[in-house]
């Protein structure tokens, strides 16, 4: 008889698929891991004080919509006559205000065509590249004899206006349109010298600057942008502190006291015990955040939009700036930051933000990232940390000089400049590593900006196209 042992028994079928599954269960689990620790995760958080930006993950050279501006907003001025911008670089309707030939210019116009280019302004919905509508303002102020020149415009949605700042035969004055007609709804002429200073704009509040009254002091009014020419309040503010404005206050020194100027009744309160510093106030998403030297040291608070005081904190350093939800200070003589949370006061963390650090969030990020600028003279140095942890993500190296502009939910970009503060071009990178995703300079942007959340680049004929990106992209939601 044969001592061996007999070769155990072939598996039954059933047994054969249990360990056929396991085995493919234990592969895909592997790969699932391994799939998920690649996959980058971006936030999902609403896009900070602006509406989505568009994602542009490769250089976009794709053309998405058309608009024949120099038709549709100048019809009756030739084309050599005009050029055509937007300050509004987030948000999806966008002022639109032409630009004539610059002084010196060969260019052939009549003073009719500049004047035309000057006072005419359209809102543009960026979304669908439609011009709302267009809107001549020389027509608007009758009483003044003379030129009409748009300075500057603020598109308010909360309102559903467009404030727009003018010159009227040298006055400086202020409009107030419809978004949804271009009509103007309400104005007021400023007087005579008065400097056409960019008014302060929350929500649907405005504060303004009417004229200097004595030496040191101007005056000021607070007024709902519906109504701009029905003032709130009015009063003379010290220049050397200059007001603050959140959506629901104006924050001043009236009379030698901090105080309050309430939106709703324009009647004034004491901030604080009327001692509180404002000439470094900052407004958050809270509200704003103080900084006063007291004989204790270095005092910070917190104060919500109406003006009540959330939170104060003493010996955590100078303030340094604020994010989407962080107040960063830094003791002095030292680069430890921490940060505060905005609404409880709370410290969230404390890392090394190096020398010279100032914090700012980016319009239109869907995280909680924390962007930290160093000026270095020539350079300027910007790193990414997480905002609730405060671990570094990465550096950010572009040129020498370089500005954050806004972000989508993938994708930041950065308006670049030479060491001269020459502008260089547009760069972008990922928002979860840094990574750099393209850059065009300064040649293939000299035309091309963001207008709200969308890249335009505006022909030299006045034709202004949408570039998109096509590619798809596989993200982890």
């Amino acid at each position: 008889m044969d001592a061996r042992a007999a070769p155990p028994p072939p598996p039954l079928p059933a047994k054969r698929v249990f360990v056929g599954l396991v085995a493919l269960g234990l592969a895909i689990a592997v790969v699932a891991v391994v799939g998920t620790s690649l996959t980058p995760v971006y936030g999902d958080l609403a896009p900070w004080r602006s509406t989505p930006v568009a994602d542009l993950r490769t250089s976009p050279t794709t053309t998405g919509w058309t608009t024949d501006l120099a038709r549709e907003v100048l019809p009756g001025v030739p084309v050599r006559c005009a050029g055509f911008t937007s300050q509004q670089t987030t948000g999806r309707y966008v002022v639109v205000t032409g630009t004539p030939p610059p002084l010196g210019s060969t260019t052939a116009c009549s003073a009719l065509s500049v004047s035309q280019v000057q006072s005419t302004i359209a809102l543009l919905d960026t979304d669908t590249g439609r011009v709302v509508w267009t809107r001549d303002l020389a027509a608007s102020f009758p009483t003044l004899a003379g030129p009409v020149a748009v300075d500057g415009e603020q598109v308010l949605p909360e309102a559903s206006r467009v404030l727009v700042q003018l010159t009227v035969a040298d006055h400086a004055a202020l409009a107030s349109l419809s978004m949804t007609t271009g009509d103007v709804t309400s104005s007021i002429e400023l007087p005579s010298g008065a400097a056409n200073s960019v008014p302060l704009v929350e929500g649907t509040l405005a504060m303004y600057s009417s004229t200097a009254a004595r030496e040191g002091s101007t005056r000021w009014i607070l007024a709902d942008v519906r109504t701009i020419d029905q003032p709130r309040w009015e009063g003379l503010l010290p220049d050397a502190t200059p007001p603050v404005l959140t959506d629901r206050a104006g924050f001043a020194e009236v009379s030698g006291r901090s105080s309050i100027i309430d939106g709703s009744t324009g009647h004034v309160h004491r901030l604080g015990d009327g001692s509180v510093s404002l000439s470094s106030a900052i407004v958050d998403d809270a509200g704003l955040v103080t900084t006063q030297t007291e004989p204790s040291g270095i005092v910070i608070s917190g104060w919500s939009a109406r003006g009540l005081r959330l939170w104060t904190r003493a010996g955590v350093g100078a303030l340094s700036g604020t994010s989407r939800d962080c107040v960063l200070v830094v003791l002095p003589g030292t680069t430890r930051g921490t940060c505060i949370d905005q609404v409880t006061g709370r410290t969230r963390w404390t890392t090394d933000v190096g020398n010279g650090a100032f914090a700012l969030g980016i319009a239109g990020q869907t995280n909680d990232a924390m962007m930290v600028y160093r000026d270095k003279g020539d350079q300027t140095e910007i790193d990414v940390f997480d905002g609730r942890t405060g671990r570094l993500l990465y550096p950010i190296d572009f040129a020498p000089v370089t500005y954050s502009a806004l972000a989508s939910r993938t994708t930041g970009y950065l308006e670049l400049f030479s060491d001269s503060g020459s502008p260089t071009g547009i760069g972008a990178f990922d928002m979860t590593s840094g990574r750099e995703l393209w850059h065009l300079d300064e040649a293939e942007t000299r035309d091309t900006l963001f207008w709200g959340g969308q890249l335009v680049r505006v022909s030299a004929s006045g034709v202004a196209t949408q570039l998109v990106d096509r590619s798809r992209t596989v993200l982890r939601e």
